[in-house]
């Protein structure tokens, strides 16, 4: 008989142990717009809509190629993990470069400005923190490259975030 009941529970907990492995995702992305000084910028949010209630957000900042499939599919996976991701636009209207000359010239306008990095970094910041999924009081930001240099500057003039991580950025070294 205890032994019956021993093996019954292993499948009990057996049972439970897939059914949660095998939870359903309902990844919802769209691309959103918001404007900061006239201009409009175009972002793509990304959450599951099968999941309940706020959740925490992660603003993501692009490489110097645009707003592109790379970083859309990390918002997607953040959203896979329970978190509402918004892709910045740093560019204005959705951007994106098809060469380096290119690339380098969208990334100086920002790297070179840094009023207008931090206005359209922050635009996007308030963007999330109003979206109906995230909790506004649970709010990072990651980055790619010049977007990696962006969160940790952003870090560094003081945006309410709860944690930056940068991949494979440096410093733009503007120390308030």
């Amino acid at each position: 008989m205890g032994r019956t009941i021993t093996i019954v529970s292993m499948i009990a907990l057996l049972c439970g142990f897939l059914t949660a492995c095998m939870e359903t995702h309902e990844i919802k992305g769209e691309t959103v717009e918001y404007a900061v000084d006239g201009l409009t910028l175009k972002g793509y949010v990304a959450y599951d809509a099968a999941r309940r209630g706020r959740r925490p957000g992660v603003l993501v900042v692009h490489e110097w190629w645009g707003q592109n499939a790379h970083v859309r599919k990390r918002a997607d996976m953040l959203a896979e993990l329970g978190y509402t991701a918004l892709v910045a636009d740093m560019y204005g209207g959705g951007k994106q470069a098809n060469t380096s000359e290119e690339a380098a010239d969208f990334a100086r306008e920002i790297t070179e400005n840094p009023d207008t990095r931090r206005d359209r970094f922050m635009a996007a910041l308030s963007f999330l923190r109003q979206h109906e999924q995230v909790d506004p009081g649970r709010i990072a930001a990651i980055g790619y490259s010049l977007g990696g240099n962006i969160v940790l500057q952003m870090a560094l003039d003081g945006a309410d975030l709860n944690g930056v991580v940068s991949f494979y950025g440096g410093m733009l070294v503007n120390i308030p």
